[in-house]
């Protein structure tokens, strides 16, 4: 008899990798004591064994209030989500974001606030690498917003997403720009974002081409 299949967390995988018989799948649900511990067991390592065995599946970093923002995405490593606690984040340097990485709020930018200061408030944050999500953040204090793309133009960027953000910069800072830049990059998403103020543009999309 050829192997049979369930769909599970990451697709298909083989029955057997959950049940030898279906007598024995009945029984473990049915019995008490030793034996629903050793089904829950039985399950807790095969969920592990997919984990492990997902290529390209990153760690989750949580980040919470008082946290540093800037030092959990340069120690993140490409693939990883860096999952962001309601608060504010002081920016006093650019964010950048130069590796696929998924940075994105718990609560939205209504709860999430990050604040450009200093060196930071002339570019508050720089996505320059494939597959970067932004997602969900209140932006504010810089004479830029969000430049995303290669800023010494020369690369073209892919799969930039930047969804959920309300952005509000200083028109009478020095060098105020664009309230989010998308510059040189294909197939990349703005999406329910909004530019409260900008010098220039709300949101301009310069070259490329974005959804």
């Amino acid at each position: 008899m050829g192997l049979r299949y369930v769909k599970w967390l990451f697709g298909w995988v083989p029955e057997q990798m959950f049940f030898r018989t279906p007598h024995r799948r009945q029984r473990s649900c049915d019995n008490a004591g030793g034996a629903a511990r050793n089904w829950s067991g039985a399950v807790r390592g095969v969920f592990l064994a997919c984990l492990l065995a997902v290529p390209g599946m990153g760690t989750v970093i949580p980040v919470n209030s008082g946290g540093n923002l800037a030092l959990a995405v340069s120690s993140a490593t490409a693939g990883d989500t860096i999952l962001v606690g309601p608060g504010t984040y002081p920016l006093t340097n650019t964010l950048s974001v130069n590796k696929a990485l998924t940075i994105r709020s718990s609560a939205g930018p209504a709860s999430t606030f990050l604040t450009a200061s200093g060196s930071g408030s002339t570019f508050p944050i720089l996505l320059s690498a494939n597959n970067v999500i932004l997602d969900g953040f209140s932006l504010s204090g810089g004479a830029w917003g969000i430049f995303a793309g290669d800023i010494s133009n020369v690369s073209h960027f892919s799969n930039i997403q930047i969804r959920n953000m309300t952005v509000d910069t200083v028109p009478s800072a020095v060098s105020p720009g664009h309230g989010i830049y998308v510059h040189m990059l294909n197939s990349s998403v703005v999406e329910h974002s909004s530019v409260v103020k900008a010098y220039a543009n709300g949101i301009f999309v310069d070259g490329g081409s974005a959804d």
